[in-house]
This record gives structure tokens, sequence and C-alpha cells, in this order.
């Protein structure tokens, strides 16, 4: 059986009304804006031409989705690190020159 914040999270994406209605709003526009960013760069060159862009976007956020889920069901922030290190390796595995993307610094 999933933990009880788990169970609460999924019952709540079931729910209708207003905020379910601007919760989803809002996240397909953050889906909208990363799919543009990524086809933005497969454009100038920077991306390739043949990487898989909703399939890229998609990972993205799981990352970063992943990274709140930990930090609010754990408290610990640690995990913003390691879906830093996800993304960039992601972003390095589509990027026509990964020398040109950050290294990475770890936070304080």
């Amino acid at each position: 059986m999933a933990p009880r914040p788990a169970r609460r999270a999924h019952r709540a994406a079931h729910l209708e009304g207003k905020v379910h209605d601007a919760l989803a709003e809002a996240r397909t526009g953050w889906f909208a804006f990363l799919e543009q960013v990524a086809r933005d760069a497969q454009q100038s060159g920077e991306m390739a031409a043949d990487a898989e862009v909703p399939q890229l976007v998609f990972e993205l956020a799981a990352f970063l989705e992943m990274a709140n889920a930990e930090s609010v069901l754990h408290d610990e922030i640690t995990c913003y690190d390691k879906a830093a290190d996800a993304i960039l390796n992601r972003l390095r595995g589509v990027a026509t020159n990964p020398s040109a993307l950050p290294e990475r610094r770890r936070s304080q």
C-alpha cells in the first residue's frame, strides 16, 4: 500500500473544480514552455535534431517532480542536487556541444 501522503496526492489529482483546473492549466503551460525552449535549441543547432522533445521534457519534469516529492516527504534537500545532476546528464546526451553546458556546482 502507498504511504498516506502519496494516497492523498493521488486522490487530489482526481478532484474537479477551479483549483484542479488552474493547476492543470499551469502544468500544461510549463510543459509547453519547456517544449518550445527545446525546439528553439534544436532549430539553433544546440540540440540534436533527432532528439525526441516530448520525451525529453517528460524526463526533465520527472526529475524535478521527484526531487520535490522527496523534499516534501523526507524534509531534505540533497534530492535537488541529484535532480540537477540528472538533468545536466540528460541535456548533455542531446546537446550538440555538451562542453558548452555548465559544470555542476553543489549547493552549500
